[in-house]
């Protein structure tokens, strides 16, 4: 079995990789990036969020219309492994687990499902703890003393 990425999702990866390296990862050098539950605070979050959009690397298991990359689940696990890097990785490129069809599901309404499903993929909505995804971290990326 051949397990070679296409060229357009290996491509992906690099830029994300890149990205992650070049922007997140930096992130978890400074102390004040840590709030006191050990997450980035909104504001700093933010900014590296309107990279990765910039960058073309927005919410990849997202669909288009709501403002994601729409790409098959053979790219999210490429990216998903490389914004693993870094703590803040799925943060800042919003591809944590939401479990969309909860919402969807509680929703009373189609237009109240599409609302809550754009405000999440938008990020106007925060993850619950319990969405937060578990990745081991390589030795280098440990918070700082």
């Amino acid at each position: 079995m051949d397990f070679t990425l296409p060229p357009e999702t290996e491509d992906l990866r690099l830029r994300v990789r890149a990205f992650v390296e070049e922007h997140v990862l930096p992130l978890e050098a400074d102390p004040e990036n840590f709030s006191e539950h050990e997450n980035i605070p909104e504001a700093r979050l933010a900014k590296v969020r309107e990279k990765a959009k910039k960058a073309g690397l927005w919410a990849p298991q997202s669909p288009k219309e709501f403002g994601g990359m729409d790409l098959p689940i053979v790219a999210w696990a490429a990216i998903y492994e490389e914004a693993a890097r870094s703590i803040f990785g799925a943060l800042a490129l919003n591809c944590m687990p939401r479990n969309p069809p909860p919402i969807a599901a509680a929703a009373s309404t189609l237009a109240k499902a599409m609302i809550a499903i754009t405000r999440m993929i938008s990020s106007s909505v925060k993850p619950r703890a319990l969405d937060l995804p578990v990745t081991t971290q390589p030795a280098t990326s440990a918070r700082p003393a």
